[in-house]
């Protein structure tokens, strides 16, 4: 039976979104069961010309393996409702990030591209601001009809997929007393560090351990996190630590007395349990860890892109809005906590009215990582 064909479309090639465009000229050398081949690669830049270069260079490399590359100018809504109708595109990447508008470009370009098909948005959803708004724009998305082919790309939603089939994993968060992360990045972050930063970590905190409460020191280029999380296993009180900081390439976890470093090599993460505290480490650096491996994850953002493409994505709707709250949460936002009013088995469709966004009522259990529920893990 023949595989069908797809346009694929991606929206802002920058320095990460040529990372995207590298991944889906080459996967049809893949033959992945239930990947569709990509037809047509449409890759756009806010400058036809930067646009045409980077067409150029994913054309020319030997591994590409699409029909053809096609270099499109992308600056508004509009450009992208008229590349939706002349390429008709199945598959839609949304990397793009915005000089006025930031990431919050994200939210304003999902609702034109869910109409076209699967939709893999880079982090954040939108920037958050403290006082909710950016909740708004799941309005629309929660009655979509093609809100189940959205997903948003977190790379460590995946590393915590795998992380979780493992047992050794599984017993040190169920018996968690304290939990610390320490992130750097070489990146300069122009007062996004939270928005940027926050979400890796958030990702490795279990979905169903509940945060109660959430204290935030931010200066320059360094945010310190204060949450308090509940164990659901031992129903005690976990103090979690997150530390997001410029200039450094240290990124880091502690669970309990156990330090983890996680080391990035070419497409894939390692995760190490270190023989160095983690003070020690983080002086040290990533080119310095030393220890046990525990776990290596290949190519996270490929796993998230043949996810979406299967239409079965890691992070999906309701984890993305799980993120954006966080977010918001970080940057001030105080939700209510309408007690035990959360079904984790009820779709969007399904949500009571009063827990739609909009109405600034959250339950609590939305407010913790990607990974699945304790349920999940006791098996």
């Amino acid at each position: 039976m023949l595989k069908p064909r797809i346009n694929a479309l991606i929206l802002g090639a920058g320095n990460f979104g040529r990372h995207y465009a590298r991944i889906l000229s080459q996967i049809n050398r893949d033959a992945l069961p239930g990947v569709p081949l990509i037809d047509k690669l449409i890759i756009t830049r806010t400058r036809i010309e930067r646009s045409r270069e980077i067409a150029d260079l994913i054309r020319n490399q030997k591994a590409c393996a699409v029909n053809d590359v096609v270099a499109a100018k992308l600056s508004s809504p509009r450009d992208l409702m008229t590349l939706m109708e002349k390429h008709q595109p199945k598959f839609i990447a949304i990397v793009a990030r915005d000089n006025q508008k930031g990431d919050s470009v994200h939210a304003l370009y999902t609702a034109h591209a869910l109409q076209s098909g699967a939709v893999l948005c880079e982090k954040p959803f939108s920037n958050a601001f403290g006082d909710g708004s950016s909740l708004k724009s799941f309005d629309e998305l929660f009655g979509h009809e093609n809100k189940g082919l959205f997903g948003l790309e977190l790379p460590f939603a995946v590393v915590m997929r795998q992380l979780m089939q493992n047992e050794k994993f599984r017993n040190l968060y169920r018996n968690m007393r304290n939990l610390e992360f320490f992130w750097e990045t070489q990146v300069t972050l122009e007062n996004y560090i939270i928005d940027d930063l926050a979400l890796h970590p958030w990702s490795l905190i279990p979905r169903g351990y509940p945060i109660k409460t959430v204290e935030v020191k931010s200066e320059g280029n360094t945010a310190d996190v204060k949450l308090v999380i509940e164990n659901p296993y031992t129903g005690q009180d976990v103090s979690c630590k997150l530390t997001l900081r410029e200039g450094g390439n240290f990124r880091g976890m502690m669970i309990d007395d156990d330090v983890i470093g996680i080391k990035s090599e070419q497409a894939s993460i390692k995760l190490i349990r270190l023989y160095a505290k983690l003070e020690e480490a983080v002086l040290s650096g990533a080119e310095a860890l030393e220890g046990e491996i525990l776990s290596e994850i290949d190519n996270p953002l490929k796993q998230n892109i043949v996810a979406a493409l299967k239409k079965e994505p890691i992070v999906n709707l309701k984890q993305t809005y799980e993120s954006q709250v966080f977010l918001e949460r970080l940057h001030g936002y105080v939700p209510l906590n309408p007690l035990n009013a959360y079904d984790p088995t009820n779709s969007f469709g399904d949500y009571p009215q009063q827990l739609r966004p909009g109405s600034c009522v959250f339950p609590e259990i939305f407010l913790s990582g990607v990974g699945g529920n304790p349920a999940e893990y006791a098996r």
